[in-house]
């Protein structure tokens, strides 16, 4: 396979619609993915490449360290590749299979995935296909786990759509039915939600499998460890509603919200705190008080 400018280096995955490399560019200033797309004989999920070719400008514009950035669209012959930036890691399906996250990753998490899904509302375009295996995640030292979400607008190019995606899709949109913000934060949700449940229960929402009741395992995920991070809980649920009306409008307002509950949850503990210290200190000052008044009624006796 000569992919010119685009060198491969070697396969890194592939999916219903096409073949992905880690390659890098002739010049080999930079290491980037190839998206080799499939023809329509080759795969049932193929992406309809003239309607992909007329939204790469706008797709360009979406500029974010977690937002898996377009560089170019590459035809050679009948091949067309998607170039994007290359983000070291496993998909979330790998990375659950591996290790559990802590509720203090999945927040980070959650906040890294907002943020990427605010570059598409800044250029108001909708990524429309947010699920687990389009999250690559890694681990930086003295960082934890960092995500990028890949494959914007691609499933909006497709005429079918694979069994995962529609798996993580918001209900209220049907076959033909475009990409909307609000449907994103639903498929934002439930695919946190997949990373949260972890390897326990990996194997009830595996790809293949039918819808599940997002709203539910996250109930059953808090309930097995134990509770704890209440706020980070009802956010979750917020964006699983089941009408989209019921959600945030946008990422910048579940983001909002998302720093909102964490501060919250940190003035409850300092609150807490001075409340415990108050209550030791009046406990503090009773045991002085009866400690005089028994001193004086000696002296008296």
């Amino acid at each position: 396979m000569d992919q010119e400018p685009y060198i491969p280096e070697e396969q890194t995955g592939a999916g219903p619609s096409a073949k992905v490399y880690r390659a890098h560019d002739s010049k080999g200033l930079r290491t980037v993915r190839l998206k080799v797309l499939l023809s329509g004989l080759e795969s049932r999920y193929a992406v309809d490449r003239e309607h992909l070719a007329d939204r790469v400008a706008s797709l360009k514009e979406i500029d974010h360290p977690q937002a898996g950035r377009l560089l170019d669209l590459d035809i050679q012959g009948d091949d067309m590749t998607l170039v994007t930036d290359y983000a070291e890691g496993l998909n979330g399906w790998e990375f659950i299979g591996r290790r559990t996250l802590s509720v203090a990753e999945l927040r980070s998490l959650a906040v890294q995935l907002m943020s990427a899904l605010q570059a598409g509302e800044a250029t108001r375009t909708a990524h429309g296909d947010v699920k687990p295996s389009n999250l690559i995640l890694s681990r930086r030292e003295g960082i934890g786990p960092v995500l990028h979400l890949q494959d914007w607008g691609v499933a909006q190019s497709r005429h079918e759509q694979p069994r995962e995606t529609l798996q993580f899709r918001a209900p209220e949109l049907g076959p033909e039915d475009p990409a909307t913000m609000r449907a994103d934060l639903y498929s934002a949700a439930a695919s946190l939600t997949a990373l949260a449940v972890g390897a326990g229960y990996s194997e009830a929402c595996r790809p293949g499998q039918p819808p599940r009741d997002w709203r539910a395992l996250v109930e059953a995920r808090w309930q097995a460890h134990g509770g704890g991070e209440v706020a980070f809980k009802k956010w979750l649920l917020w964006l699983l509603q089941p009408e989209a009306a019921g959600r945030p409008r946008s990422a910048t307002e579940a983001l909002k919200a998302l720093n909102g509950a964490a501060a919250g949850t940190a003035s409850q503990m300092s609150a807490g705190m001075v409340a415990a210290s108050l209550l030791c200190n009046a406990a503090v000052i009773g045991t002085l008080a009866g400690y005089v008044l028994w001193l004086l009624r000696g002296r008296g006796g």
